[in-house]
């Protein structure tokens, strides 16, 4: 079965599981990831006081469900203050939308809330001195009624998993994913490329680059069983798409999650990971 496109017009509506984990890792002194799970937003104590710090959200018959993860980038603790600064913009958007007419409307509200998370964090880190440079990476799951979409900027990442085959949803923003996708340089070359990590776009980035928009992926039409899984580089950077595949195909997302965390601490753990995992029940 081929999951893109609008191959169903069924609502199904169906119950909803996700679950969020973070970790500092083995080498970072702090966490500048952060994430949104359907109205949640972990306080900065937490990510950095827990060595595995959880989230748990289940729901049934939902109308809209919006979740992503940040990974912020800057000197000092920049990287933090940015990730944790959209990451507040997104629920502060959210909080207030109560009706959604359907998925565009719902990809429309959050290329909004991107333009103006943009603009806050560029405007504190012009402002401060001590934030100059800041940034942070943006990937969100969008969920209306039978329907879902990836939005990201910057190279945080958004798979789906469905009939034994994960996919990347997302478009990693680099300079070495720029070239692969121009054909100058090959997979094996952009995977070890020293600009593999040269963001070309990113939440906090100045004015002058136009206007933020998020790249959207194709439309993915839910059926009971597939799993969605968001996630920061420090976990696809470590552990190879194929070995995310073995353990997000089968048990509870909640072990799933914890399995992938603790293969990227085993495979060196230089940078923080986070992971969302949803599955559609």
């Amino acid at each position: 079965m081929n999951f893109f496109g609008f191959l169903s017009k069924r609502s199904i509506r169906k119950r909803i599981k996700i679950f969020s984990i973070t970790n500092c890792g083995l080498v970072r002194k702090s966490n500048e990831d952060n994430f949104y799970t359907s109205g949640f937003v972990p306080s900065e104590i937490n990510l950095n006081t827990k060595k595995n710090f959880t989230y748990k959200y289940e729901k049934d018959k939902y109308e809209f469900e919006v979740m992503a993860i940040f990974d912020g980038m800057g000197g000092m603790n920049a990287g933090e203050i940015a990730s944790s600064t959209a990451a507040k913009e997104i629920r502060k958007k959210m909080k207030h939308v109560k009706r959604i007419a359907d998925i565009n409307e719902l990809i429309n509200k959050i290329q909004d809330y991107t333009k103006s998370a943009n603009e806050i964090i560029h405007n504190e880190a012009t402002d401060n001195s001590k934030y100059y440079g800041m940034g942070t990476t943006f990937v969100c799951l969008a969920i209306y009624d039978n329907k879902a979409v990836v939005l990201n900027t910057g190279d945080s990442r958004g798979y789906v998993y469905d009939h034994n085959t994960l996919k990347l949803l997302s478009k990693d923003h680099t300079i070495a994913a720029e070239h692969l996708r121009n054909n100058i340089i090959t997979y094996e070359e952009a995977k070890n490329s020293k600009d593999n990590n040269k963001l070309t776009r990113f939440l906090g980035m100045s004015p002058e680059h136009g206007n933020m928009l998020n790249s959207v992926s194709e439309v993915v039409i839910l059926e009971k069983g597939i799993r969605f899984i968001l996630c920061s580089d420090g976990l696809y950077g470590l552990v190879e798409d194929e070995d995310i595949l073995k353990v997000i195909k089968s048990g509870k997302i909640e072990k799933c999650a914890e399995k992938l965390v603790k293969k990227a601490l085993e495979n060196g753990g230089n940078d923080n990971v986070t992971i969302t995992v949803v599955e559609i029940m």
